[in-house]
């Protein structure tokens, strides 16, 4: 038999005809699964250690180190900061004050434990420096009118 014949295409006489004898079916071997067994064997391992190493960093920090974390805590979040408490005078455009800061006394007293509002009337009136008798009667009236008991009587004292 010709090449032709068995092909049934035509062969040049420059081309070799090569003929590929069919193999039997060989069994593969499993080693592909034994190596991915031992790839996620090392990729769980490497992964319990990074775990454990974060979870050992975790308890020092939180355990021996807790004392000297609390402390630089307490540094980094808590300031305590003196404020002015007095403010600048407001100017209009020619340079006239309109308003200043003006330092003021504030008195006070708790209706519950006043006993004779008549006599407390008039020590509040005593401290005060420029307490008339229009004052005098105005602090006995505030004293005496049907108060609550946590109602707090304020006497502001101002200084002009």
């Amino acid at each position: 038999m010709t090449p032709e014949q068995l092909t049934g295409k035509l062969i040049l006489p420059s081309m070799s005809v090569q003929r590929v004898a069919p193999r039997e079916a060989v069994a593969l071997p499993f080693e592909w699964r034994q190596t991915l067994r031992s790839r996620v064997l090392v990729c769980a391992v490497v992964f319990a250690l990074w775990t454990v190493g974060i979870e050992a960093r975790l308890i020092y920090l939180q355990v021996v180190e807790h004392a000297e974390m609390t402390l630089r805590a307490n540094k980094q979040q808590i300031r305590t900061l003196k404020l002015p408490g007095k403010r600048g005078e407001i100017l209009d455009r020619n340079g006239k004050l309109l308003a200043m800061s003006v330092d003021a006394e504030t008195i006070a007293a708790d209706p519950s434990h006043v006993v004779d509002s008549g006599k407390t009337a008039s020590q509040i009136c005593a401290a005060l420096d420029a307490c008339d008798g229009a004052k005098l009667v105005e602090i006995k009236a505030k004293m005496t009118d049907l108060v609550q008991p946590n109602d707090t009587i304020v006497v502001p004292q101002r200084f002009f």
